[in-house]
Parts: structure tokens; C-alpha cells; sequence
């Protein structure tokens, strides 16, 4: 892994900021297959772009502690065949098939549905806190569906 010091600079209100232009993304790339059904992502993951192209059982993703400005962007890059939950507290819209769907300040863990994720489909999380505020996009309608407390 790169040296933290030189990808990021911190402001005076303490928080980090990139610092180098040019520098490649990290990328995770997740199968979802029997080899891999799950994944945990950890806060020096933040900043990471995640593919997913799963086609096997159905998988769970899970979030480092809520932090202020930890971020992750998810990019569809197979149809998937399989179900992918993430759990946290989310609150922000995506739209699905030019549609809005919603995931009210009540939204415990939303689910990527199975057979409905399509190649160029994606979303980004941030976190400010106490919450991850999610924004995206996707071909399918009801892609994403939200369960509430």
C-alpha cells in the first residue's frame, strides 16, 4: 500500500485531503463467487472503487464504523446473478429506471437484487458520521430496495 503521508495532506480542521493527482485508484474486485461469498470492507479501504461481478450464492457486504468522510464507489461490471446486502445506516435516493428510490433516514441495510444489476449500474457512499449518504444510478427498476428499522 502507498505511504499515507503522500497521498494525503491534512487541513486545519484536521481533515485529510488528497494531495497527489495521477495517483491510480484502488480497486476491489468482487466475484461473490463460493471462494469469496462476503466481503468486509476496512477504513483503509476508504477511497476505493469496488467492482462487482458476482454470479453465485447470495453475499453480504460489510462497512467499516461510521467516519466522516470515508467513502466507497460501487460499479457494476457483469450482469450479476446474486443478491448483495450491505448493512449501516443510510439515508439519500438512487435512481432505478429513471425512477427514485429513496432510502429514508430509517434505512438499516439496503439489497442489491439479484438478476437486476447490469453492467455500467453504480452508487457511491460516503460517510459523514453517523450515517452513509448514498447517491447512483441503475438501468433496472428496483435494483436497490431499502429495509427499514
Amino acid at each position: 500500500m502507498a505511504d499515507f503521508k503522500k497521498l494525503y495532506s491534512k487541513s486545519a480542521l484536521g481533515n485529510y485531503l488528497f494531495a497527489q493527482k495521477g495517483v491510480k485508484q484502488h480497486c476491489i474486485t468482487f466475484t461473490g463467487t463460493a471462494a469469496l461469498t462476503n466481503l468486509a470492507l476496512s477504513d483503509e479501504d476508504s477511497g476505493s472503487t469496488v467492482f462487482l461481478n458476482g454470479t453465485g450464492a447470495a453475499s453480504t457486504i460489510t462497512l467499516p464504523a461510521q467516519d466522516a468522510g470515508l467513502e466507497f464507489d460501487f460499479v457494476c461490471t457483469a450482469d450479476s446473478g446474486h443478491a448483495i446486502v450491505i448493512a449501516g445506516l443510510f439515508d439519500g435516493f438512487v435512481l432505478d429506471a429513471g425512477a427514485v428510490t429513496d432510502l429514508a433516514d430509517a434505512t438499516e441495510s439496503i439489497t442489491l437484487v439479484a438478476s437486476k444489476l447490469v453492467i455500467g449500474d453504480r452508487f457511491k457512499i460516503v460517510s459523514n458520521g453517523t450515517k452513509w449518504i448514498v447517491s447512483g444510478s441503475f438501468l433496472t427498476d428496483e435494483a436497490v430496495t431499502a429495509q427499514d428499522a
